[in-house]
């Protein structure tokens, strides 16, 4: 099972905004604190859940595309450009 940041919170007796705030590098933590809980992520080897992030911020970080057929050459290569375009760039939408 995944570690969440309400695990990492409820371990260390901290909130979870307390959590977010360090993960996201907010200055009013305190360092003590801080410490406790980077120690913690890097241990639990905690990775933030993009689901997660993308209903919190409204922002789901996927692009749609319709086409008539994926069979035929033109559109499965305007796919595969797309896509490629995007990983490699990292468009951090």
């Amino acid at each position: 099972m995944a570690v969440r940041m309400k695990d990492i919170a409820k371990d260390l007796g901290v909130s979870i905004v307390t959590v977010s705030k360090v993960f996201n590098n907010h200055s009013d933590i305190g360092a003590a604190t801080r410490e406790r809980v980077l120690r913690r992520i890097k241990e639990l080897n905690y990775q933030p859940s993009l689901h997660a992030q993308g209903l919190a911020s409204g922002r789901s970080f996927m692009v749609g595309l319709i086409v008539p057929d994926l069979v035929h050459a033109f559109f499965s290569e305007v796919a595969k450009s797309i896509s490629t375009v995007i990983r490699r760039e990292d468009m951090g939408w």
